[in-house]
Formats: C-alpha cells, structure tokens, sequence
C-alpha cells in the first residue's frame, strides 16, 4: 500500500463502513480528499471477501480510475457533505462496467498474487 500512497502522493486508510450496503449494489467506495484517500467498505461476512472489496478498490486507485466530483452515488452516503467536499469520489454500481472489470481482473490478480506469495499475513498486516 505504501507504493500506492508514493505513486498517489497521499495517505490511504482503511475504513469498515456499515452504512454501505451491498443490498444495493455497493461493495466498497474510493474516496479521493485533500484529506488522503479512504476506502470504506460494507462489513464482509469473510476474511477473503473483505480482502477482494478492498484490492477491488485499490485496483482502482492503481489504474487511475479517478472520477469527477458528480459522478457518484457519495452523496447518498453522505448527504450532510457539501458534493464539492468529497473530492473525486469514486463509487461505483453497474454503469461503468469497463472500469469495474479493469479494476475486478486487476484485484483477482493481486490476490492470487497473495496466495501464491503466502502473504495472506502481509494483507492483515497492512489492512488489519
């Protein structure tokens, strides 16, 4: 993660959000601040699915999927929050299905990558 906060300049923390709600789609969200970057995702009911919404996310960040402010559903998260507060948000459902494969094959491979790696410590060093 460490590389990816150099490349992107910024701090990435890693936060369980329990008002996402994958009854909607929703997995996990990117957050893009003057603030640092956030990755909040929904409580997973497994180790490994927790680790795929947070690669998925990452992923993202890697392959410079930023997004305009207005381009998201950040605002229903957080309705108290100036849109221009939350800097090129990033949550996605099923419009940007390109994007969403991109950063799902991306994540599958740093997973296997993990496992192949025997790191699986590594990631629960780093995410907790």
């Amino acid at each position: 993660m460490s590389a990816i906060e150099q490349e992107r300049d910024t701090t990435i923390k890693v936060v369980e959000f329990p008002e996402i709600s994958p009854e909607d789609g929703l997995f996990g969200i990117w957050l893009n601040t003057k603030f640092g970057d956030y990755v909040l995702h929904a409580p997973a009911p497994s180790e490994l699915h927790r680790q795929q919404i947070i690669l998925h996310e990452l992923a993202h960040m890697i392959l410079g999927h930023d997004l305009a402010v207005g381009q998201s559903n950040a605002s229903k998260l957080f309705p108290d929050l100036p849109e221009d507060a939350v800097v090129r948000t990033l949550a996605r459902g099923h419009d940007d299905n390109q994007l969403e494969r991109e950063a799902e094959t991306l994540a599958d491979r740093l997973a296997h990558s993990l496992r192949v790696n025997a790191q699986q410590s590594s990631f629960t060093k780093v995410f907790g």
